[in-house]
């Protein structure tokens, strides 16, 4: 296997470190992305995370950072773009009025020597004489007494300001997304090193944090697989070289999936934002696609006959011979399956609906400028209907609206008088209608923000 290293810049000085000994899954092919030059420039704008992660604009991050490398950006100067995304202010008041669901908290108990604990509200309750879990000024005292942390779970359900930027990361990045918060008090660590099977994307919203992150031992680790797990590996990465890295209230720090990483507390508490991204793997695609095949198997009586294999033994001719026409029918299925439901299947949108905070976009005329969404889609023609498949969604429009629905398939900008057989009134009602559900944006709400000046030091190859 090749070893691979990396080098991580800490202002102008290059600090490398050698990582001959660490064995690493990578093949040296051809990128993961395309480097056809129309499709990277379908990467969807974000100004949000373009300010983020500036001077990095959302192609740089997709097409050289996403799935491949660590990437830590610090702020510079008064940078107020985490804000916009949460404080911990903002998340105090929101857990004080009750709007976060009661089984959305967790909490960690301190170190010991069994490492830490989590465990359940209910049980701070009980601890605290039945005291409200929405007192939050009882719960900080708990915390910052140093014997846990608190985890805030799919804050992107709960709460608009986050659910907006997971959103805009879903979208550049074509991950599935999720976020949880974590507040942490001084002097305190919750997680032993680890790695997830997902890539992170770590937002520091509230004082700051100490994190050491190691050279990827497994690279693009698959979920549930125990022998991909981190606890597969654990004690092994302590002696490996490492570095170590403080993030501040503002900077960010990005993980690919199997990055080993630690993180903990000194003389300020925290609070920071991780962000989840899943990506769909040729694994799911190809698991998606059997089991489709499969469905259209169960339709063939020759496949659900029984097979004589415990009585003939597996290397009966006879036994062999139907083995290779059951193989060439699932094959024949295999290959009617569309990539494109699959995808829209893979990418089904798990969040819910958008909070009734959110902004309702401006009303849609002929020449309005809009930009489709990044994401699969899937037109498929009825004899009353014609349905469009998105992001988990299904919708129905009438059958005239085929030629335009097949039309957006190709391209990302447009303007509703430029759908085809249709009269304007009904090019407004289509365009409207996908603004609505998500499917077209206004240009000018998707290009309407200025970067903050960020300085960005990436964790190199």
């Amino acid at each position: 296997m090749n070893a691979r290293r990396f080098e991580i810049l800490a202002g102008p000085v290059r600090e490398p470190f050698d990582a001959a000994q660490i064995q690493s899954s990578a093949v040296t092919a051809a990128p993961h992305w395309s480097d056809d030059p129309e499709v990277d420039a379908k990467v969807a704008p974000d100004p949000l995370l373009r300010a983020l992660l500036a001077p990095l604009d959302e192609r740089a991050f997709v097409t050289d950072y996403l799935h491949r490398r660590p990437l830590h950006t610090t702020r510079v100067g008064a940078s107020r773009t985490h804000r916009r995304i949460l404080s911990l202010d903002g998340l105090l008041e929101t857990i004080a009025s009750q709007h976060a669901p009661a089984d959305s908290l967790r909490f960690m108990q301190g170190q010991t020597d069994g490492g830490p604990e989590e465990f359940a509200t209910e049980q701070f309750q009980r601890l605290h004489r039945g005291h409200t879990l929405h007192d939050f000024d009882r719960i900080r005292d708990y915390l910052a007494n140093g014997r846990g942390s608190m985890i805030a779970h799919a804050v992107d359900h709960w709460i608009p300001s986050v659910r907006r930027f997971m959103a805009g990361l879903a979208e550049v990045t074509g991950c599935r997304t999720g976020a949880n918060a974590y507040y942490t008090p001084a002097d305190a660590r919750a997680f032993s090193p680890h790695w997830d099977t997902h890539d992170v994307l770590v937002v520091q919203l509230h004082g700051a944090k100490r994190w050491r992150v190691w050279e990827a031992l497994l690279e693009h680790p698959l979920p549930q697989r125990p022998h991909m797990e981190s606890a597969a590996y654990e004690g092994f990465i302590d002696d490996l070289p490492h570095r170590d890295l403080v993030l501040h209230e503002g900077d960010s720090l990005y993980l690919p999936a199997g990055t080993p990483h630690a993180a903990w507390t000194e003389a300020e508490d925290s609070l920071h934002l991780t962000a989840a991204l899943t990506p769909v793997r040729w694994h799911d695609v190809l698991r998606d696609a059997v089991e489709q095949a499969l469905v259209e198997c169960e339709k063939e009586l020759e496949l659900r006959i029984p097979c004589p294999a415990w009585h003939a033994g597996p290397h009966d001719a006879t036994v062999q011979s139907t083995r290779r026409e059951a193989l060439e029918r699932l094959c024949t299925h295999l290959d009617a399956v569309d990539l494109s439901s699959s995808l829209a299947r893979l990418l089904g949108d798990e969040r819910g609906e958008l909070p009734a905070t959110t902004l309702v976009p401006p009303a849609v005329e002929l020449g309005t400028s809009l930009r489709r969404t990044r994401g699969p889609m899937l037109v498929t023609p009825g004899e009353e209907h014609v349905c469009l498949d998105f992001g988990g969604r299904r919708l129905r429009f009438p059958v005239a609206a085929t030629a335009a629905l097949r039309w957006l398939l190709d391209h990302v900008s447009i303007r509703p008088s430029d759908l085809p057989q249709l009269d304007d009134d009904d090019r407004i009602a289509v365009a409207q209608r996908l603004v609505e559900e998500g499917l077209l944006r206004h240009e000018s709400i998707a290009a309407a923000a200025v970067p903050l000046p960020l300085h960005c030091q990436p964790l190199e190859k």
